[in-house]
Parts: structure tokens; sequence; C-alpha cells
């Protein structure tokens, strides 16, 4: 089986994390970073020693590229989804996947119409306390489920996304 090639678009503050994840799977290969601020996409590229741009076209009109990675402010979630999606790229999209519904929508059908998987990431769900709840309820300790929501407040200021050398 062939390698899913990645392209990542956002080079901040969780871009390290995504980069490292991507290039420890067996068929999976990073090929290149995307940040508008030079400096990012050049010290993620070298980092991981791939190439390095800061115009999403650039990186969206390579054919080495299947899937492209979105760990961008949220805002842009959906907008750089859809356009890699119209590109025939896969989408792997940071939390939130839009900051509307309607945003949100548009994303999936357009992944629907172009034939492209879309992903979103939720990592927390592998956390202890959520595999506790999860098996506590799988146990059958909340008696009959019919309902489940949670709120959880993941307020970062803006200084949390500043944080990047770029």
């Amino acid at each position: 089986m062939r390698k899913v090639r990645f392209g990542l678009v956002g080079c901040g503050s969780i871009s390290l994390e995504h980069a490292w994840s991507i290039s420890v799977l067996e068929d999976a290969e990073l090929v290149a970073v995307m940040d508008i601020k030079e400096k990012a996409a050049r010290r993620i590229g070298e980092r991981f020693k791939v190439d390095w741009h800061t115009d999403y076209n650039s990186l969206l009109n390579r054919n080495d590229i299947d899937a492209i990675a979105i760990a961008t402010s949220s805002s842009l979630h959906a907008e750089l989804g859809i356009k890699a999606a119209q590109m025939g790229k896969h989408v792997i999209v940071e939390k939130p996947l839009a900051t509307t519904v309607e945003q949100a929508n548009s994303l999936i059908e357009e992944c629907k119409k172009r034939k492209v998987k879309l992903a979103a990431i939720f990592q927390e769900r592998f956390s202890e306390s959520s595999q506790q709840l999860k098996k506590a309820a799988d146990e059958g300790r909340f008696g009959t489920r019919v309902l489940g929501s949670a709120y959880i407040k993941w307020y970062r200021l803006q200084k949390y996304y500043d944080a990047s050398d770029g």
C-alpha cells in the first residue's frame, strides 16, 4: 500500500504535533508545509526536511500531496478544507470543523461531492478521563442513555495562538 502524502497548513503552535504525528506513521508521509508567515513555514519545513510554502494554492497544486491537514485559526478551517476538496485532496481538520453549522455543512457536502475523505481531530477522546467516562457508560453505570451532551470550555488567550516563532 502506498503512503498517504500530506501537506500541513498552519505552522503555529500545534503544527509540531501534526508534523510529528504524520512523520511517525508507517503509512503516511509529510511532503510539505504551508503558512502565510514565511518564518513559521521555513522553521517547520526545515525541521522535518520537507518543502515549505507561503501560498496555499501552490501547496494545493502539488500532485505529490493526497491529503491536507489543516491546523490554522478556526475561522479558516471550512474555507481551506473546501478548497482542498475541490482540488481532490482528502481533508483532516483540527477542531472545530468550522465556526458555524452552515460552514461545516458546506465543507461536508463539498467533500462528499468530490468523493474525498473528511476527518476532524478530537484527540481528547483518547484521554484517560474520556476513556473512563466511556467505560462507565458502556458498563451501564448511568442507566439507560437517551441523550448525551457536554459543554467544555477550551478558551485560550491570543498569546497561545501567537506563541509560534513565525
